[in-house]
């Protein structure tokens, strides 16, 4: 029912932000969605699905405007569907997102990848793309887009935001091999991973570190410690990955 569906997510937006619903409602409902298409789900529902959650995402936008941008400013940030629908509807979330955490962002609809098309996403003033895909298997359509791209626009950063990757895909450099810059699995990391590579900081949902009176004596115990050795980075992934399979999770930090 879409209209329990948007007073649900209403609710949750109310408890944190934009882009943590769409991380934990949006993708998931899309996922369902796409195990179900050749399985269970009947025209009628595929059409249901994509009407309510275009009504959803209309909401969304009322609700939750972009943050303060430069009117009429080029978007410096697209986002485009990789093929079906379900690409849109996460492209059409992840450009909510970005807009939400301070980007200049639009979203393009998935097409066939014919020169006509590649020439209409009008993407001379973006420093990024992001292409959105479902797909469990996307190495082929995505390398070929990517090459697409990288012929008309070869400054472009592109990132491939696969929703359903398999883990050899999340591995590092996984996104060269296809074309790309990086690879992201959910709006939070595309969020993060657009303001990195802007060269700006994070937007929504985070606050500015204090700077402590010592913070001088802080910096030059750090730099004395050695944890900033290069050298260090082989010691701490054994810490990492030994904390990690102790306690049968998929990642660890060490700080």
């Amino acid at each position: 029912d879409v209209d329990e569906a948007i007073e649900l997510v209403t609710d949750r937006v109310e408890e944190g932000n934009v882009t943590t619903c769409y991380d934990e409602i949006g993708l998931p409902v899309l996922r369902m969605a796409t195990t179900d298409h050749t399985s269970v789900a009947t025209a009628a529902h595929r059409h249901r699905v994509v009407i309510g959650m275009d009504a959803l995402l209309d909401e969304m936008h009322e609700q939750h405007p972009p943050a303060d941008a430069d009117a009429g400013s080029r978007p410096s940030v697209v986002c485009i569907g990789g093929k079906w629908e379900v690409d849109n509807l996460a492209a059409r979330m992840l450009t909510h997102a970005m807009t939400r955490a301070g980007q200049v962002a639009a979203y393009r609809p998935a097409g066939a990848v014919t020169a006509d098309y590649v020439d209409g996403l009008d993407l001379d003033d973006a420093d990024i793309v992001f292409i959105s895909y479902f797909t469990s298997e996307p190495e082929m359509q995505a390398r070929h887009f990517c090459r697409r791209l990288r012929r008309r626009w070869p400054d472009a950063k592109i990132v491939l935001a696969l929703w359903n990757a398999a883990p050899q895909m999340q591995q590092e450099g996984a996104g060269e091999s296809l074309g790309a810059t990086a690879v992201v699995t959910s709006m939070a990391e595309a969020v993060l991973q657009a303001a990195d590579l802007a060269g700006n900081a994070a937007g929504e949902g985070f606050l500015e570190a204090p700077t402590p009176a010592d913070d001088r004596a802080r910096v030059a115990a750090l730099h004395s410690s050695g944890a900033l050795d290069p050298r260090a980075r082989s010691l701490f992934d054994v810490a990492a990955k030994r904390a990690a399979d102790i306690f049968d999770v998929p990642m660890a930090l060490v700080s």
